[in-house]
Protein backbone atom coordinates (compact mmCIF):
# COMPACT_ATOMS: atom_id res chain seq x y z
CA UNK A 1 0.00 0.00 0.00
CA UNK A 2 1.45 3.14 -0.61
CA UNK A 3 2.31 5.73 2.14
CA UNK A 4 -0.95 8.20 2.17
CA UNK A 5 1.98 11.51 1.56
CA UNK A 6 2.57 10.15 -2.07
CA UNK A 7 -1.00 10.98 -2.87
CA UNK A 8 0.01 14.84 -2.29
CA UNK A 9 3.18 15.17 -4.54
CA UNK A 10 0.73 17.77 -6.17
CA UNK A 11 1.45 20.13 -3.17
CA UNK A 12 -1.25 22.99 -2.99
CA UNK A 13 -2.39 22.16 -5.47
CA UNK A 14 -6.90 21.15 -5.10
CA UNK A 15 -8.74 18.32 -6.60
CA UNK A 16 -11.33 18.72 -9.29
CA UNK A 17 -14.01 20.89 -7.68
CA UNK A 18 -15.46 24.45 -7.80
CA UNK A 19 -17.05 25.31 -5.10
CA UNK A 20 -16.04 25.37 -1.24
CA UNK A 21 -16.80 23.11 1.02
CA UNK A 22 -18.59 25.12 3.87
CA UNK A 23 -21.89 24.22 3.33
CA UNK A 24 -21.06 20.93 3.14
CA UNK A 25 -19.56 20.62 7.07
CA UNK A 26 -21.06 21.45 10.52
CA UNK A 27 -19.83 24.84 11.95
CA UNK A 28 -18.06 24.90 14.70
CA UNK A 29 -19.39 26.95 18.41
CA UNK A 30 -20.08 30.56 17.71
CA UNK A 31 -17.29 32.64 19.42
CA UNK A 32 -16.59 36.35 19.18
CA UNK A 33 -13.13 37.74 18.05
CA UNK A 34 -11.86 40.73 16.87
CA UNK A 35 -8.84 41.92 14.49
CA UNK A 36 -8.16 44.66 12.62
CA UNK A 37 -10.12 45.97 9.40
CA UNK A 38 -7.50 46.16 7.31
CA UNK A 39 -5.85 42.45 8.74
CA UNK A 40 -9.00 40.63 8.64
CA UNK A 41 -9.54 42.04 4.81
CA UNK A 42 -5.82 40.76 3.80
CA UNK A 43 -6.57 37.30 5.34
CA UNK A 44 -9.61 36.57 3.34
CA UNK A 45 -8.12 38.57 0.03
CA UNK A 46 -5.40 35.86 0.52
CA UNK A 47 -7.25 33.06 1.22
CA UNK A 48 -9.63 33.89 -1.19
CA UNK A 49 -7.46 34.49 -3.99
CA UNK A 50 -5.65 30.60 -3.41
CA UNK A 51 -9.21 28.61 -3.70
CA UNK A 52 -9.73 30.80 -6.59
CA UNK A 53 -6.37 30.12 -8.71
CA UNK A 54 -6.19 26.34 -7.42
CA UNK A 55 -10.06 25.84 -9.10
CA UNK A 56 -9.03 27.91 -11.80
CA UNK A 57 -5.97 25.37 -12.17
CA UNK A 58 -7.70 22.67 -11.87
CA UNK A 59 -10.42 24.16 -14.39
CA UNK A 60 -7.40 24.52 -17.30
CA UNK A 61 -5.03 21.26 -15.93
CA UNK A 62 -2.51 23.95 -15.03
CA UNK A 63 0.31 21.95 -13.34
CA UNK A 64 -0.35 18.26 -14.86
CA UNK A 65 -0.04 17.18 -11.30
CA UNK A 66 -2.58 14.59 -9.61
CA UNK A 67 -4.71 17.30 -8.23
CA UNK A 68 -5.37 18.97 -11.66
CA UNK A 69 -8.09 18.60 -14.01
CA UNK A 70 -6.71 15.44 -16.89
CA UNK A 71 -7.99 14.19 -19.85
CA UNK A 72 -11.83 13.75 -20.37
CA UNK A 73 -12.58 15.74 -17.45
CA UNK A 74 -11.42 19.03 -19.03
CA UNK A 75 -12.69 18.19 -22.38
CA UNK A 76 -16.29 17.74 -20.59
CA UNK A 77 -15.79 21.49 -19.29
CA UNK A 78 -14.95 23.25 -22.56
CA UNK A 79 -17.70 21.80 -24.41
CA UNK A 80 -19.90 24.77 -25.70
CA UNK A 81 -22.76 25.41 -24.16
CA UNK A 82 -26.05 23.64 -24.98
CA UNK A 83 -28.81 25.93 -26.45
CA UNK A 84 -32.59 25.51 -26.26
CA UNK A 85 -33.48 24.16 -23.29
CA UNK A 86 -31.56 22.49 -20.59
CA UNK A 87 -31.88 18.67 -20.88
CA UNK A 88 -33.78 16.58 -17.29
CA UNK A 89 -31.03 16.32 -14.31
CA UNK A 90 -31.39 12.75 -13.91
CA UNK A 91 -29.26 12.30 -11.44
CA UNK A 92 -32.56 12.83 -9.33
CA UNK A 93 -34.42 9.80 -8.66
CA UNK A 94 -37.85 11.07 -9.43
CA UNK A 95 -36.15 12.93 -12.92
CA UNK A 96 -34.82 9.60 -13.87
CA UNK A 97 -38.24 7.29 -13.25
CA UNK A 98 -40.12 9.69 -15.73
CA UNK A 99 -38.09 8.12 -18.34
CA UNK A 100 -38.42 4.42 -17.75
CA UNK A 101 -35.32 3.39 -17.59
CA UNK A 102 -33.25 1.37 -15.21
CA UNK A 103 -30.36 2.73 -13.44
CA UNK A 104 -28.02 1.68 -16.19
CA UNK A 105 -29.68 3.50 -18.70
CA UNK A 106 -31.91 0.77 -20.62
CA UNK A 107 -35.21 -0.33 -20.16
CA UNK A 108 -33.51 -4.19 -19.50
CA UNK A 109 -30.73 -5.30 -16.93
CA UNK A 110 -26.77 -5.51 -17.91
CA UNK A 111 -25.13 -6.59 -15.10
CA UNK A 112 -21.81 -6.38 -16.83
CA UNK A 113 -22.06 -2.94 -17.89
CA UNK A 114 -21.42 0.26 -15.70
CA UNK A 115 -23.03 3.48 -16.83
CA UNK A 116 -23.25 7.50 -15.14
CA UNK A 117 -26.02 8.71 -13.48
CA UNK A 118 -25.41 12.31 -13.72
CA UNK A 119 -22.36 15.14 -14.42
CA UNK A 120 -19.98 13.99 -11.48
CA UNK A 121 -18.68 11.33 -13.85
CA UNK A 122 -15.11 10.99 -15.18
CA UNK A 123 -14.70 9.66 -18.66
CA UNK A 124 -13.96 5.91 -19.91
CA UNK A 125 -9.90 6.63 -18.70
CA UNK A 126 -10.72 6.80 -14.71
CA UNK A 127 -10.25 3.67 -12.66
CA UNK A 128 -10.27 2.69 -9.73
CA UNK A 129 -8.25 0.72 -7.75
CA UNK A 130 -9.63 -3.11 -6.55
CA UNK A 131 -7.30 -4.63 -3.53
CA UNK A 132 -9.16 -7.67 -3.21
CA UNK A 133 -10.57 -10.04 -6.02
CA UNK A 134 -14.49 -9.65 -6.42
CA UNK A 135 -14.86 -12.61 -7.90
CA UNK A 136 -14.83 -10.99 -11.53
CA UNK A 137 -17.81 -8.90 -10.96
CA UNK A 138 -15.01 -5.77 -10.61
CA UNK A 139 -13.47 -4.88 -13.87
CA UNK A 140 -11.14 -1.84 -13.84
CA UNK A 141 -10.80 -1.76 -17.62
CA UNK A 142 -14.29 -2.03 -18.47
CA UNK A 143 -14.94 1.79 -18.57
CA UNK A 144 -11.93 1.78 -20.91
CA UNK A 145 -13.65 0.04 -24.15
CA UNK A 146 -15.53 3.57 -24.72
CA UNK A 147 -17.24 6.48 -23.00
CA UNK A 148 -19.62 5.83 -20.42
CA UNK A 149 -23.61 6.78 -21.52
CA UNK A 150 -24.56 9.72 -18.82
CA UNK A 151 -28.27 8.65 -18.74
CA UNK A 152 -28.10 5.68 -15.91
CA UNK A 153 -31.51 6.08 -14.19
CA UNK A 154 -33.53 3.61 -11.98
CA UNK A 155 -37.03 2.25 -12.07
CA UNK A 156 -39.08 1.91 -9.04
CA UNK A 157 -42.64 1.69 -8.81
CA UNK A 158 -42.23 2.02 -5.02
CA UNK A 159 -41.08 4.85 -2.33
CA UNK A 160 -42.61 5.96 0.50
CA UNK A 161 -41.79 7.65 3.71
CA UNK A 162 -43.04 8.08 7.19
CA UNK A 163 -41.52 8.30 10.62
CA UNK A 164 -40.80 5.93 13.76
CA UNK A 165 -41.08 6.43 17.52
CA UNK A 166 -38.05 6.81 18.99
CA UNK A 167 -38.22 7.53 22.95
CA UNK A 168 -40.99 9.79 22.34
CA UNK A 169 -39.72 11.60 19.41
CA UNK A 170 -39.79 10.65 15.49
CA UNK A 171 -37.66 9.08 13.53
CA UNK A 172 -38.10 10.05 9.95
CA UNK A 173 -37.28 7.57 6.81
CA UNK A 174 -37.87 7.03 3.23
CA UNK A 175 -38.10 3.61 2.02
CA UNK A 176 -37.55 3.08 -1.85
CA UNK A 177 -38.36 -0.15 -3.23
CA UNK A 178 -40.74 -3.30 -1.77
CA UNK A 179 -39.53 -4.43 1.67
CA UNK A 180 -41.88 -7.72 0.42
CA UNK A 181 -39.49 -8.43 -2.19
CA UNK A 182 -36.83 -11.40 -2.00
CA UNK A 183 -34.23 -8.88 -2.10
CA UNK A 184 -32.49 -8.50 1.30
CA UNK A 185 -32.43 -4.30 1.34
CA UNK A 186 -29.49 -2.46 1.82
CA UNK A 187 -29.96 0.03 5.40
CA UNK A 188 -27.84 3.37 5.18
CA UNK A 189 -26.32 5.15 7.92
CA UNK A 190 -25.09 8.53 7.04
CA UNK A 191 -22.15 10.62 8.47
CA UNK A 192 -22.02 13.65 10.95
CA UNK A 193 -22.56 13.45 13.65
CA UNK A 194 -24.96 15.90 12.77
CA UNK A 195 -25.83 15.44 8.81
CA UNK A 196 -28.46 13.96 6.76
CA UNK A 197 -29.87 11.41 4.66
CA UNK A 198 -29.30 13.96 1.78
CA UNK A 199 -25.90 12.96 0.81
CA UNK A 200 -27.02 8.98 0.10
CA UNK A 201 -29.37 10.16 -2.53
CA UNK A 202 -27.28 8.44 -5.32
CA UNK A 203 -28.04 5.21 -3.10
CA UNK A 204 -31.30 4.97 -4.62
CA UNK A 205 -29.92 4.18 -8.25
CA UNK A 206 -29.45 0.66 -6.61
CA UNK A 207 -32.81 0.14 -5.94
CA UNK A 208 -33.65 -1.81 -8.58
CA UNK A 209 -31.52 -4.53 -7.42
CA UNK A 210 -32.76 -4.48 -3.88
CA UNK A 211 -34.81 -1.76 -1.64
CA UNK A 212 -32.89 0.85 0.29
CA UNK A 213 -33.40 2.78 3.10
CA UNK A 214 -32.65 5.99 4.24
CA UNK A 215 -32.88 7.80 7.32
CA UNK A 216 -32.11 11.52 9.26
CA UNK A 217 -31.03 10.64 12.40
CA UNK A 218 -32.37 12.28 15.87
CA UNK A 219 -31.34 15.86 15.98
CA UNK A 220 -30.73 16.27 12.10
CA UNK A 221 -33.08 16.50 9.02
CA UNK A 222 -36.90 15.26 8.68
CA UNK A 223 -35.66 13.95 12.32
CA UNK A 224 -37.16 15.54 15.33
CA UNK A 225 -34.61 17.87 17.40
CA UNK A 226 -35.34 17.29 21.09
CA UNK A 227 -33.66 19.78 22.53
CA UNK A 228 -33.49 18.13 26.42
CA UNK A 229 -31.63 14.70 25.20
CA UNK A 230 -28.08 13.85 25.96
CA UNK A 231 -25.90 12.82 23.16
CA UNK A 232 -24.55 9.81 23.24
CA UNK A 233 -23.50 6.92 21.45
CA UNK A 234 -26.03 5.17 22.94
CA UNK A 235 -28.29 7.06 21.43
CA UNK A 236 -27.86 6.60 18.04
CA UNK A 237 -27.03 2.54 18.39
CA UNK A 238 -30.57 2.62 20.11
CA UNK A 239 -32.57 4.64 17.25
CA UNK A 240 -30.72 1.85 14.67
CA UNK A 241 -32.59 -1.34 16.89
CA UNK A 242 -35.88 0.81 16.72
CA UNK A 243 -35.67 1.73 13.07
CA UNK A 244 -35.05 -2.27 12.59
CA UNK A 245 -37.60 -3.35 14.79
CA UNK A 246 -40.60 -0.91 13.88
CA UNK A 247 -39.62 -1.35 9.52
CA UNK A 248 -39.18 -5.15 9.94
CA UNK A 249 -35.82 -5.27 8.88
CA UNK A 250 -34.85 -8.60 10.01
CA UNK A 251 -32.37 -8.85 7.29
CA UNK A 252 -29.99 -6.22 5.59
CA UNK A 253 -27.25 -5.12 4.19
CA UNK A 254 -25.69 -2.21 6.41
CA UNK A 255 -23.81 0.76 4.55
CA UNK A 256 -22.70 3.67 6.88
CA UNK A 257 -19.76 6.31 5.44
CA UNK A 258 -17.68 8.20 8.36
CA UNK A 259 -19.76 8.70 11.30
CA UNK A 260 -22.38 6.48 9.63
CA UNK A 261 -19.46 3.62 9.10
CA UNK A 262 -18.86 3.71 13.11
CA UNK A 263 -21.69 3.59 14.15
CA UNK A 264 -22.51 0.45 11.52
CA UNK A 265 -19.36 -1.21 13.20
CA UNK A 266 -21.41 -0.50 16.83
CA UNK A 267 -24.28 -2.23 15.97
CA UNK A 268 -22.15 -5.41 14.45
CA UNK A 269 -20.50 -5.62 17.56
CA UNK A 270 -23.38 -5.20 19.86
CA UNK A 271 -24.40 -8.92 18.57
CA UNK A 272 -27.50 -7.58 16.40
CA UNK A 273 -28.37 -10.98 13.90
CA UNK A 274 -29.24 -10.18 10.68
CA UNK A 275 -26.50 -8.90 9.11
CA UNK A 276 -26.11 -10.10 5.72
CA UNK A 277 -22.74 -7.71 4.80
CA UNK A 278 -21.21 -4.28 6.00
CA UNK A 279 -19.88 -1.45 3.54
CA UNK A 280 -17.47 0.80 5.87
CA UNK A 281 -17.57 4.05 3.39
CA UNK A 282 -14.50 6.11 4.35
CA UNK A 283 -14.88 5.47 8.22
CA UNK A 284 -12.56 4.74 11.14
CA UNK A 285 -11.83 2.67 13.98
CA UNK A 286 -10.27 4.91 16.33
CA UNK A 287 -11.08 8.67 16.77
CA UNK A 288 -7.91 9.37 18.17
CA UNK A 289 -6.12 7.84 15.19
CA UNK A 290 -8.46 10.00 12.98
CA UNK A 291 -7.42 12.83 15.07
CA UNK A 292 -4.09 12.04 13.98
CA UNK A 293 -4.32 11.43 10.22
CA UNK A 294 -6.15 14.95 10.01
CA UNK A 295 -3.36 16.78 11.34
CA UNK A 296 -0.85 14.93 9.17
CA UNK A 297 -3.29 16.57 6.31
CA UNK A 298 -3.39 19.94 7.89
CA UNK A 299 0.52 20.24 8.10
CA UNK A 300 0.75 20.19 4.32
CA UNK A 301 -1.85 23.04 3.16
CA UNK A 302 -0.20 26.34 2.57
CA UNK A 303 1.45 28.25 5.05
CA UNK A 304 -0.79 30.96 5.13
CA UNK A 305 -4.01 28.92 5.76
CA UNK A 306 -1.96 27.25 8.84
CA UNK A 307 -1.18 30.19 10.18
CA UNK A 308 -5.35 31.13 10.18
CA UNK A 309 -6.14 28.01 11.74
CA UNK A 310 -3.40 28.61 14.21
CA UNK A 311 -4.20 31.62 15.02
CA UNK A 312 -8.06 31.15 15.43
CA UNK A 313 -8.30 27.49 17.23
CA UNK A 314 -5.95 29.17 20.03
CA UNK A 315 -8.81 31.77 20.44
CA UNK A 316 -11.01 29.66 19.89
CA UNK A 317 -13.24 31.61 17.21
CA UNK A 318 -14.43 28.19 15.12
CA UNK A 319 -17.09 30.56 13.33
CA UNK A 320 -15.09 33.62 12.21
CA UNK A 321 -15.30 33.64 8.16
CA UNK A 322 -11.63 33.70 7.88
CA UNK A 323 -11.46 30.03 9.94
CA UNK A 324 -13.91 28.94 7.83
CA UNK A 325 -12.25 30.12 4.39
CA UNK A 326 -9.38 28.39 5.78
CA UNK A 327 -11.21 25.36 6.32
CA UNK A 328 -12.51 25.18 2.91
CA UNK A 329 -9.23 24.75 1.84
CA UNK A 330 -8.97 21.69 3.63
CA UNK A 331 -12.10 20.54 2.80
CA UNK A 332 -11.65 21.02 -0.92
CA UNK A 333 -8.97 18.74 -0.95
CA UNK A 334 -10.62 15.61 1.34
CA UNK A 335 -13.83 16.00 1.87
CA UNK A 336 -15.41 16.66 -1.61
CA UNK A 337 -13.35 17.52 -5.03
CA UNK A 338 -16.66 16.83 -7.64
CA UNK A 339 -17.70 19.09 -10.11
CA UNK A 340 -21.72 19.47 -8.71
CA UNK A 341 -23.07 22.43 -8.80
CA UNK A 342 -22.98 24.60 -5.65
CA UNK A 343 -27.09 25.21 -5.35
CA UNK A 344 -26.88 21.28 -5.23
CA UNK A 345 -24.47 20.70 -2.32
CA UNK A 346 -25.91 23.65 -0.46
CA UNK A 347 -29.40 21.77 -0.84
CA UNK A 348 -27.67 18.50 0.34
CA UNK A 349 -26.33 20.31 3.57
CA UNK A 350 -29.78 21.48 4.80
CA UNK A 351 -31.05 20.45 7.50
CA UNK A 352 -27.32 19.79 9.35
CA UNK A 353 -27.30 19.72 12.88
CA UNK A 354 -23.68 22.08 14.40
CA UNK A 355 -24.85 21.36 17.69
CA UNK A 356 -24.91 17.78 17.52
CA UNK A 357 -21.82 17.47 15.63
CA UNK A 358 -19.96 19.34 18.70
CA UNK A 359 -21.64 17.45 21.57
CA UNK A 360 -20.09 14.34 19.69
CA UNK A 361 -16.94 15.40 18.10
CA UNK A 362 -16.47 19.24 19.08
CA UNK A 363 -15.07 21.86 16.63
CA UNK A 364 -13.08 20.11 13.92
CA UNK A 365 -12.05 16.72 12.84
CA UNK A 366 -8.99 16.77 14.53
CA UNK A 367 -10.31 17.81 18.07
CA UNK A 368 -12.19 15.56 19.81
CA UNK A 369 -13.62 16.92 23.05
CA UNK A 370 -17.02 15.57 22.96
CA UNK A 371 -19.02 12.26 23.54
CA UNK A 372 -16.81 10.45 21.21
CA UNK A 373 -13.87 11.10 22.64
CA UNK A 374 -11.72 8.42 23.34
CA UNK A 375 -13.81 6.14 20.91
CA UNK A 376 -11.16 3.30 19.93
CA UNK A 377 -12.73 -0.46 18.57
CA UNK A 378 -9.56 -1.34 17.48
CA UNK A 379 -9.11 -4.35 19.52
CA UNK A 380 -12.45 -5.76 18.67
CA UNK A 381 -12.46 -5.44 14.53
CA UNK A 382 -11.77 -9.20 14.69
CA UNK A 383 -15.42 -9.71 16.18
CA UNK A 384 -16.71 -8.40 12.79
CA UNK A 385 -17.58 -11.83 11.36
CA UNK A 386 -19.75 -10.65 8.45
CA UNK A 387 -18.49 -9.92 5.02
CA UNK A 388 -17.21 -6.20 5.00
CA UNK A 389 -16.01 -4.16 2.01
CA UNK A 390 -13.94 -1.10 2.84
CA UNK A 391 -14.42 1.79 0.31
CA UNK A 392 -12.87 5.32 0.21
CA UNK A 393 -11.25 7.54 -2.05
CA UNK A 394 -7.39 8.57 -2.60
CA UNK A 395 -7.58 11.93 -1.29
CA UNK A 396 -9.95 10.35 1.21
CA UNK A 397 -9.73 12.12 5.37
CA UNK A 398 -9.94 8.12 5.52
CA UNK A 399 -5.97 7.79 5.02
CA UNK A 400 -4.00 4.68 3.86
CA UNK A 401 -3.29 4.20 7.83
CA UNK A 402 -6.73 4.51 8.87
CA UNK A 403 -8.09 1.98 6.03
CA UNK A 404 -5.56 -0.46 6.72
CA UNK A 405 -6.93 -0.69 10.74
CA UNK A 406 -9.69 -1.61 9.01
CA UNK A 407 -8.70 -3.51 6.43
CA UNK A 408 -5.87 -5.56 8.46
CA UNK A 409 -8.55 -5.88 11.34
CA UNK A 410 -11.83 -7.46 9.96
CA UNK A 411 -11.25 -10.85 9.01
CA UNK A 412 -12.08 -11.30 4.97
CA UNK A 413 -12.56 -7.42 4.52
CA UNK A 414 -11.55 -5.77 0.83
CA UNK A 415 -10.58 -2.35 0.54
CA UNK A 416 -11.63 -0.33 -2.82
CA UNK A 417 -9.92 3.31 -3.51
CA UNK A 418 -11.05 5.41 -6.04
CA UNK A 419 -8.74 7.58 -7.70
CA UNK A 420 -10.88 10.35 -8.01
CA UNK A 421 -12.56 11.18 -4.88
CA UNK A 422 -11.87 12.39 -1.42
CA UNK A 423 -14.20 11.83 1.44
CA UNK A 424 -17.59 11.42 -0.56
CA UNK A 425 -17.00 8.74 -3.20
CA UNK A 426 -20.91 8.50 -3.44
CA UNK A 427 -20.94 11.83 -4.69
CA UNK A 428 -17.75 12.33 -6.55
CA UNK A 429 -17.53 8.95 -8.98
CA UNK A 430 -21.31 7.81 -8.18
CA UNK A 431 -20.96 5.54 -11.17
CA UNK A 432 -18.51 3.36 -10.04
CA UNK A 433 -19.62 3.78 -6.28
CA UNK A 434 -22.45 1.82 -7.16
CA UNK A 435 -21.27 -0.82 -9.47
CA UNK A 436 -18.56 -1.50 -6.41
CA UNK A 437 -21.29 -1.50 -3.81
CA UNK A 438 -24.09 -3.33 -6.17
CA UNK A 439 -21.56 -6.27 -6.53
CA UNK A 440 -20.11 -6.67 -3.43
CA UNK A 441 -23.93 -6.50 -2.12
CA UNK A 442 -25.14 -9.00 -4.96
CA UNK A 443 -22.42 -11.31 -4.54
CA UNK A 444 -22.89 -11.51 -0.66
CA UNK A 445 -26.07 -11.98 -0.46
CA UNK A 446 -25.60 -15.20 -2.88
CA UNK A 447 -23.23 -16.57 -0.56
CA UNK A 448 -25.43 -16.04 2.09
Amino acid sequence: MRKHEDCHEDGDRLGDGEVGRRAAWPDGPVRSHRVSQAQGQRLRDALRSRVVSDRRDRQHGGGGGRGGCAGRACSQRQLPARRGPPPPDLSRPDERSRHGLDHRGEPGRDAHHCRSAGPDRRGAQAGYVVRADLHGLLDPDRHRHGPIDQTAVHTVSEEREGYVDFRGYRTWYRIVGDLSSAATPLLALHGGPGSTHNYFGPLEGLASERPVVLYDQIGCGKSDRPADIEWSLDVFRDEVNVLRDQLGLERVHLLGTSWGGMLAQEHVLSGAEGIISLVLSSTLASIDQWAHEQLKLRAILPPDVIEVMDRHERAGTYDDPEYEQAMDVYFDRHFYRGQRPRAELDAMAAGRAPDVYRAMQGPNEWTTTGALKGWDIRDRLHEIDVPTLVIRGRFDMCTDAVAAELVNGIRGAREVVLEHSSHTPALEETDRYLEVVGSFLAEAEANA
